[in-house]
This record gives structure tokens, C-alpha cells and sequence, in this order.
């Protein structure tokens, strides 16, 4: 079932937004994917489950978003952000974590990320959040 009430597109321009998702936990991967598959406009192109395999798809792919976790094994979500947008600034990252605290989101914000979301943000959020970043 799709979250938008609306028909609409995901993007204005009525383009494909593609997305790639990186989370440890594989369970959060497969919702995320699950949920913007079932969106008008999305295509999840990669699903990453680590830092390092996040930047290999981002810089592979050049997704128009990645959704990046804060807690990642074999590279951190700050330190993966960082060499996304080195390589790839017109990528859009979007800062995804359990731990709302101000100091990660200081952090990921310092890294590059777009916008900050905690994993208990509604799904039409989460929707007009990706949104928001494929637009710039």
C-alpha cells in the first residue's frame, strides 16, 4: 500500500528518484526497500549493509539519495557520508539513526547529510524527506 495519499510522483519532473539504503540490520533494509518500492516514483538500486559497501554502491551507482544509518560496522555512517560527498557532493545523504541525540546528529550533519531522521519518523515523513533531498 502506498504511503502518499496522492498519485503524484516522487519527483516534480516525473523522473525516477533512486535510492540506495544502509543499514546494519538487515530487517530495517528490507522494510525501507519494501516501503518505497510500493511509492510511485522510487527505485531502490542497492541495499548496503556496512559503511565501506555503502560508499562502494553510492560511488558505483550514483544514487540520487542514500539513506545512511549512524552505526555501521567497518566504516561509521559519519565517516562513510564523508567520502560520498568527497567523491560525489551531488549526492544527497540522509542521516537515518535510533539515537536521536544531539551529538550524532551533529555529527552527521558535520559529515554532510541533508536531513536527520530518527528511525521512529512517520512513514509520509520519511517519504517527504527523500523527497525533499532529490529536489536539492
Amino acid at each position: 500500500m502506498a504511503v502518499d495519499d496522492d498519485t503524484e510522483e516522487a519527483s516534480e519532473n516525473g523522473t525516477i528518484i533512486t535510492v540506495i539504503i544502509a543499514d546494519d540490520h538487515s530487517i530495517m533494509r528490507q522494510s525501507l526497500s519494501h516501503m518505497l518500492r510500493n511509492q510511485p516514483g522510487f527505485e531502490v538500486v542497492a541495499e548496503a549493509e556496512d559503511g565501506k559497501q555503502a560508499v562502494e554502491y553510492a560511488l558505483q551507482l550514483r544514487p540520487a539519495v542514500v539513506l545512511m544509518e549512524f552505526s555501521m560496522p567497518r566504516l561509521n555512517g559519519a565517516a562513510a557520508i564523508r567520502r560520498i560527498k568527497n567523491e560525489a557532493p551531488d549526492i544527497a545523504v540522509i542521516g537515518l539513526t535510533v539515537y536521536g541525540d544531539p551529538s550524532t546528529e551533529q555529527n552527521m550533519l558535520q559529515a554532510g547529510i541533508r536531513i536527520f531522521l530518527t528511525k521512529n519518523v512517520q512513514a509520509k515523513e520519511f517519504i517527504a524527506a527523500i523527497k525533499q533531498c532529490a529536489r536539492g
